[in-house]
């Protein structure tokens, strides 16, 4: 942005405004306008003393201080000039600082300053008349000289021309951040803040640091720098997706940070991944290394928050991968489990009942065949004598028969209840359809009854 250093005054004589000086002693005073429109005619003293008279006042103005000569009483003349004139003659004016001002004509030396000035008309004997200037007061005096405006925006216009991308455009945000490429010096504070503030990380393992030593002021700051700079760009091959590449260090004069606005030093800044700066304090200008990086942060400690935050953001992420993943086997693995355990679990149940059906069967089986035993052990213990151990084919029972010998001959009959067998004793607790087991003297016979017929004696 240019400012205008000085707004030449217009001559209101030129107008006719301007009111007639007073005569100098010895002098005749100025002749008074001829009536009908006449020119005034003034002698040349009295011109010299009306231009005097327009040209003292005060102003504030904004310039830069583009030139300094020291004078012959301590104090120091100043040229104010405009740093940006491209073409023309620039405008120049030269003030006097006097001394005893706050600020020493050093430091305002290529700076853009705001001053408060006393302007007039000095002219001598043999010598033109010429506007002299005297500073009143300092009132804004910039932190940064201005070759180094002019050193950034060239460098950052070189950047342009050789088309290298830069700037917040190539940021690439890792998605799961691992490892910190931390380009800092070993001697400043700058790195102990980052590893302060970063510490909780690595001592968990969720973050790597690869410190880069460089050193940043000095002649040989520009080849260091750009030396760390290819090394951090090696060692992020292979986590090209996964790290960033962090840049910090401390405050200090605006002049220490020019190797960061080196045009070599800004090119090799262009291949790092995911460039991240935090140089100086609050306070410092931008450098073109700012420009170029993908995030700026004012001081270190707030680019090791800016990765804090990064790391937070990929822990938030990891946590709703692991909830959606979650779902997904819920969905997918354990509610067919879940399902498929239960229908096993009710073929089991019906495999079972159907064992102890089985089972029960068999049981009952073994049951009768005892009952049956037990039953052929008491006949053969009765009166009536030993079973075989051959079954025979049941004979039918002579109704009219001896009773005396049937009495003798009378077989041990029973029916299977579910109370289990029940001895027969009388025909007249017989039914049809009852099967009845007989206990013979040679053996054992399974009969079902048809009809019952009860016979008296005579």
């Amino acid at each position: 942005m240019r400012h205008h250093v000085f707004q030449p005054y217009a001559p209101l004589w030129r107008e006719g405004r301007s009111s007639p000086a007073a005569a100098p002693p010895g002098r005749p005073p100025p002749r008074p306008e001829a009536a009908g429109g006449e020119e005034r005619v003034d002698d040349l003293q009295g011109l010299f003393a009306s231009l005097r008279a327009a040209t003292r006042l005060e102003r504030v103005i904004r310039a830069c201080v583009v030139g300094m000569e020291p004078g012959e009483r301590g104090d120091a003349f100043l040229t104010l000039g405009d740093p940006h004139a491209t073409a023309g003659d620039p405008l120049r004016l030269k003030v006097r600082l006097r001394t005893g001002t706050a600020t020493s004509a050093d430091a305002l030396l290529n700076r853009d300053v705001v001053l408060r000035i006393r302007t007039g008309l000095r002219y001598g004997f043999g010598r033109g008349p010429r506007i002299q200037a005297d500073v009143i007061e300092v009132l804004d005096v910039a932190a940064e000289p201005i070759t180094a405006i002019l050193q950034r925006e060239d460098t950052l216009r070189q950047m342009r021309l050789e088309g290298l991308r830069h700037g917040p455009t190539t940021w690439r945000e890792p998605q799961d951040l691992r490892r910190v490429m931390l380009i800092a010096s070993d001697r400043g504070e700058a790195f102990g803040d980052v590893q302060r503030a970063l510490s909780p990380f690595v001592n968990t393992g969720a973050l790597i640091i690869t410190f880069v030593p460089a050193i940043f002021e000095g002649p040989s700051a520009e080849r260091s720098l750009i030396e760390a700079f290819a090394g951090a760009e090696a060692a992020s091959a292979v986590y090209d997706a996964h790290s960033i590449t962090l840049v910090v260090r401390g405050g200090g004069p605006p002049a220490a940070f020019a190797p960061l606005d080196a045009v070599g030093v800004a090119r090799a800044a262009t291949r790092l991944t995911n460039l991240v700066t935090g140089l100086g304090h609050a306070g410092t200008p931008e450098t073109a290394l700012d420009a170029i990086a993908c995030r700026s942060a004012a001081t270190p400690t707030a680019a090791a928050v800016l990765v804090r935050d990064l790391l937070e953001a990929s822990a938030t992420r990891a946590e709703a991968a692991l909830a959606e993943l979650d779902a997904a086997i819920e969905e997918q693995v354990e509610v067919p489990a879940r399902c498929a355990l239960a229908r096993a679990a009710r073929e089991f149940d019906a495999a079972v009942d159907l064992c102890l059906l089985e089972a029960e069967s068999r049981l009952a089986e073994i049951g009768r065949g005892v009952e049956t035993g037990l039953m052929g052990t008491v006949a053969a213990l009765s009166p009536v004598g030993r079973a075989p151990e051959a079954p025979a084919v049941p004979s039918p029972v002579p109704l009219q028969a001896d009773p005396a010998t049937a009495t003798e001959a009378c077989p041990v009959m029973f029916e299977a209840t579910p109370d289990g067998p029940a001895f027969v004793t009388a025909a007249a607790s017989l039914r049809p359809g009852t099967r009845l087991t007989i206990l013979l003297p040679d053996g054992a016979a399974t009969v079902q009854v048809e009809h019952v017929t009860l016979a008296t004696q005579n």
